[in-house]
């Protein structure tokens, strides 16, 4: 299962179990609210404890945002997943096919 979820406050619960998850990436190490407190942007350092803990077999890191952007330049990683790059092609196996 792929699962698409480049924007969310909570992990989402229906990702549980994705061989591969394309994932909120705006914030770095803290939670971006939006304007009136509906809703906002997890974080990278949030996002990739939740999806271990949700079975998530990869995680690629899209919609990266500024915070992101710097976390980068000054050479940080995420605990776990991986970037997202532009032009990349995913694929997966399917297995007894």
């Amino acid at each position: 299962m792929v699962v698409w979820a480049p924007e969310f406050w909570e992990f989402p619960a229906w990702a549980a179990g994705a061989d591969l998850m394309f994932a909120e990436a705006a914030g770095w190490d803290r939670r971006i609210r939006f304007r009136g407190g509906v809703g906002g942007h997890a974080y990278v350092l949030e996002v990739g404890r939740e999806a271990i803990r949700h079975g998530v077999r990869r995680l690629v890191y899209a919609h990266i945002g500024r915070p992101c952007l710097r976390a980068m330049d000054a050479g940080l990683r995420p605990q776990w997943g991986e970037w997202g790059r532009e032009g990349r092609t995913y694929a997966l196996s399917c297995p007894g096919r």
